[in-house]
């Protein structure tokens, strides 16, 4: 009975529902017609002979109106034909200083006269022939201590050539996060010897502990003695550095600069910050500069975002610090963050119990994107843009215009036309999440579901009486063997049968 319960077929109704609900949203990977755009602009370029490679840069336009990733982007001809293409970060090859170091070994030290230490550095290896040497560092363990450092450049014949005079090097820590123990100068590598003069090597600091004596007559004081004792910091060299340039020529993003407008400032004394709000056109920002005319200030700050239920969300964090103080120049004012396209941006200055910074501007910063194809003599072609919930497209020729895009040598460059609004843009269709999630049709399919279901139960109890009213009675306890034998009449034996004799 339960085998020929499960063999029957769901009930109709239940499985027309499952199959409406299931394919209410779009089909993934559909392509959206151009109703689908809100925007459009034909390319502008020069006329061609052949096939070539064509680049068209995005402007604030673009960035304002499409997603993140660009998924809500096609190419297409002016008959509506879809052309292969590749949205990418633009690039440029350029000669690019890197920055390196190189340990140095200590050949010789020794004291000088007045006060001061002489320290002969040797580098082990020679450099690039077009290195460019940018200082040396200098590693000493001491704390809150300034010293002067000369550095000489010697040659292979023992002739020494001034490379900085008097330069400071300093640790301020116990009254700020500032400290530089670089020696720096702009020389050639032709120099594997360098002679270093640290002048004060020796000073006398005053300790924490202060002697107090005082002489009583009568119980009143009649002489107090306050003894300060000095100790005398010698300065520890620990090793040294060099640090030069060679340059590279490497491929790497351009970078411009974005506008951010609606700047508004308040200090929020509870939170001791001073926060920042402003917007931008949806931009790929990678920095945000702080412009501010206050000097000598360190503050934490954190960047965040709104997101899409209007809460923000953390997209990077740093340290603004300005120093400028006699000879000290310090500033790191600008805050690097992973790429971020919003409208709505806040940073939040951590002033603690300092008194709030002035902050008059900010400016954005990041990479700039272009569309990539290759474009056929005579063809017009048209960007369309802004189609929401459009999945991003799929072409084969991508690995191939990946490549042909790094290369600069035939490349095309066009602008985009005058934007054209699509005044009767179709709204593309809910998706299945959307369509559960709306209460007026996932309630109704639930009741609808909920009575297909108790019908269905209802019906096959009703089959399930029946079949138990058309089965035999079953008796209960043992069957008697008798009860089973065969009811013709028996015949009769060969000895019950009478001779034909005696008849």
């Amino acid at each position: 009975m339960g085998g020929r319960l499960l063999a029957r077929p769901v009930s109709g109704p239940v499985v027309a529902l499952v199959v409406a609900v299931a394919f209410s949203g779009p089909v993934e990977g559909a392509d959206p017609p151009e109703s689908a755009f809100r925007f459009s602009r034909e390319l502008t370029m020069a006329g061609i002979a052949e096939q070539r490679v064509v680049r068209v840069p995005f402007d604030v336009h673009v960035y304002a109106h499409t997603a993140d990733g660009f998924p809500d982007v096609r190419l297409r001809t002016v008959d509506g034909q879809n052309v292969a293409f590749v949205v990418r970060r633009r690039e440029q090859t350029r000669a690019v200083p890197e920055s390196r170091a190189a340990d140095l070994v200590v050949e010789k030290v020794g004291k000088l006269p007045e006060n001061q230490l002489e320290v002969v550095l040797r580098l082990p290896d020679r450099l690039a022939p077009d290195a460019r040497l940018e200082g040396i560092r200098l590693r000493t363990p001491l704390k809150s201590f300034e010293k002067f450092v000369d550095v000489d450049g010697i040659r292979g014949d023992g002739s020494r050539t001034p490379l900085a005079r008097g330069t400071l090097i300093y640790d301020y820590s116990q009254f700020a996060d500032a400290r530089d123990t670089t020696v720096r100068f702009d020389a050639a590598g032709e120099f594997r010897r360098f002679r270093l003069v640290v002048h004060q090597v020796a000073e006398d600091a005053q300790t924490p502990l202060v002697e107090l004596t005082r002489k009583q007559v009568d119980g009143k004081v009649v002489e107090a003695v306050e003894t300060v004792k000095l100790r005398t910091q010698p300065f520890r060299l620990d090793g040294a550095q060099l640090l030069y340039v060679v340059v590279r020529e490497q491929r790497e993003p351009v970078k411009t600069e974005y506008a951010l407008r609606d700047l508004t400032v308040r200090d929020d004394r509870q939170t001791r910050s001073t926060v920042l709000e402003f917007r931008s056109s949806r931009e790929p920002i990678t920095a945000v500069r702080f412009d501010s005319p206050a000097k000598n200030f360190v503050r934490r700050v954190r960047i965040e975002v709104e997101g899409p239920q209007q809460q923000f969300r953390r997209c990077g964090s740093g340290v603004l610090r300005r120093i400028s103080y006699g000879p000290l120049r310090r500033e790191e004012t600008t805050v690097t963050i992973p790429e971020t396209r919003a409208s709505h941006w806040r940073a939040i200055v951590e002033n603690e119990d300092s008194p709030p910074v002035l902050f008059t501007a900010v400016r954005g910063s990041g990479p700039m994107y272009e569309l990539v194809f290759l474009a056929e003599p005579g063809e017009r072609y048209v960007l369309w843009y802004g189609a929401e919930g459009a999945e991003p497209p799929s072409f084969p020729e991508q690995e191939l215009l990946d490549c042909l895009a790094r290369t600069d040598a035939g490349s095309v460059t066009a602008s985009l036309g005058e934007v054209r609004e699509n005044e009767h843009v179709s709204p593309p269709p809910p998706s299945f999440r959307e369509t559960v999630e709306n209460p007026w049709v996932s309630i109704p399919v639930l009741l609808m579901l909920l009575v297909a279901l108790t019908v269905s139960l209802a019906a096959a109890a009703r089959r399930l009486k029946t079949d138990d009213s058309e089965s035999p009675a079953e008796t209960e306890g043992p069957v008697d063997a008798a009860s089973d034998t065969n009811t013709e009449p028996a015949h009769p034996t060969a000895a019950e049968t009478p001779a034909a004799g005696e008849e």
